[in-house]
Parts: structure tokens; C-alpha cells; sequence
């Protein structure tokens, strides 16, 4: 061998004794972890419908989605309840707003409902509305689901694709009326003073 390899060897020595590669091992804490989830793994089923990977509910063999865990206890309601109440949200199960007199449900992480500042908010400089669905705006501000029309860029009303405008939301119910019904009833505006007007001349006569 020659000096110059003898010296090259002895300095790359030389540096790994100074410097000695550390070789991370898994802690304690983390092999406790990891032997904890896969023994609740083990002996937690998943759902049996096929192509489902959510995990089964209480003592049932499948996933909330598709009807397991314990469901509300309204009559006739297929939903599931929430916490340990034995309702679903519609009927007063999970966490409720804690603003007084509000009986609404606390949405998300917060303590309130949508209403009183609960939930996600839009990110729209100086708003404090709700956003909406998945986004990060109200839908003022082009948050929710958006008419499929084309070129239509407004809100899509319900739970249809299309606004107000391009037949969404809800339709009023008279025979060959493709108008949109008014607030929580079932007719348009002209349908709706027809109906009215109609009960008040049988209760006159």
C-alpha cells in the first residue's frame, strides 16, 4: 500500500471517531403506540360492505354510513345518534349551542352553532358568516356548491346542482308551475296568495 492511501484511511477514522454516525432507534413511547393501535386494529372489525374500510359500530357489523352503531330513537328517523344521547342532531342529540335559549347544534369543535359564531368561518376579510361545505368562504363569497350551469357562478341551492335561477332548490308544487317555492312553503309567490286566498273565502262562507 502506498503512504498516501495509509493516510487517507486514517483520517477518514479518525473522523468517524469523532463524528460516529447515531443510528435512531424507535423510543419506548413510540413502540407502546404502535402496539396499542394495531391491538385495537385487531380486535376492531371493519365495515362488510364491500369496498368499505370505515370501521363497524358498537356491537353491529357495520359502519355508520351504512346503518351501524346505535341509531336515533325518533320514530321512523334512520340516523345515527350522537354521544351518548340517543337522538341524532335533527332531534336534539350531540352537543347543543350554549348560547342562551338556543337549542340549535354546536358545530364542530366550538361550544356554538353556526348562528351565534360556531363552526367554521369565512375567510373573506371583515365577514363572520359560516363557510360552507368543505370550503373556506360563505357563500356570498363563492363558498358551497356552485350552479353546473354554464357561465352561471352563483350558489346551487339544496340539494340540487343548479341555483334558483336554472331550476334548483325547491319548485313549487302546483300542477305546471316550474317557479321556485317561497321560504318553508310549497308554492311560488302567486300560487302561494292563490291557496291563501282560496282558505279565507271557505272560512268566510
Amino acid at each position: 500500500f502506498s503512504t498516501s492511501m495509509l493516510l487517507g484511511q486514517n483520517t477518514q477514522a479518525q473522523a468517524l471517531f469523532k463524528n460516529p454516525i447515531v443510528i435512531s432507534k424507535p423510543t419506548l413511547q413510540n413502540q407502546k403506540k404502535k402496539a396499542k393501535t394495531s391491538k385495537l386494529d385487531r380486535y376492531r372489525k371493519r365495515c362488510l360492505i364491500q369496498d368499505c374500510n370505515k370501521l363497524s359500530q358498537g356491537n353491529t357489523k357495520f359502519c355508520f354510513a351504512h346503518g351501524g352503531g346505535y341509531r336515533c330513537q325518533a320514530k321512523e328517523c334512520p340516523k345515527p345518534a350522537r354521544g351518548r344521547t340517543g337522538f341524532c342532531i335533527a332531534h336534539g342529540g350531540g352537543k347543543r349551542c350554549k348560547h342562551e335559549t338556543c337549542s340549535k347544534s354546536a358545530q364542530g369543535r366550538t361550544e356554538f352553532c353556526k348562528k351565534h359564531g360556531g363552526g367554521k368561518r369565512c375567510q373573506f376579510p371583515a365577514c363572520k358568516t359560516s363557510a360552507r361545505g368543505s370550503t373556506n368562504f360563505c357563500t356570498a363569497h363563492g363558498g358551497g356548491r356552485r350552479c353546473k350551469f354554464y357561465t352561471c357562478t352563483k350558489s346551487a341551492r339544496d340539494n340540487s346542482s343548479f341555483c334558483v335561477a336554472h331550476g334548483g332548490g325547491k319548485r313549487c308544487v302546483n300542477p305546471n308551475c316550474t317557479k321556485s317555492a317561497i321560504g318553508s312553503t310549497k308554492f311560488c309567490t302567486r300560487h302561494g296568495t292563490d291557496t291563501t286566498n282560496k282558505e279565507k273565502g271557505a272560512m268566510s262562507s
